[in-house]
């Protein structure tokens, strides 16, 4: 919600600025039905050679 229509409302405490994570995963969902459609597929060409070159960019905390 933006802050300016939530300050009108008493009730509401704004929650604290979050922090980036740096474990979060990145997932891509699409419908089966619209997976191999030609506009996801053009996107997960872009995608995954994108983070490929930029792998060091990404935080792998797994255990």
């Amino acid at each position: 919600m933006p802050i300016l229509p939530g300050r009108a409302a008493a009730d509401l405490v704004q929650v604290p600025l979050l922090l980036p994570q740096t474990d979060a995963d990145i997932w891509v969902v699409g419908h089966p039905d619209i997976w191999p459609s030609r506009k996801l597929s053009a996107f997960r060409d872009i995608l995954t050679p994108y983070c490929k070159a930029h792998r060091d960019s990404f935080v792998a905390c797994r255990s």
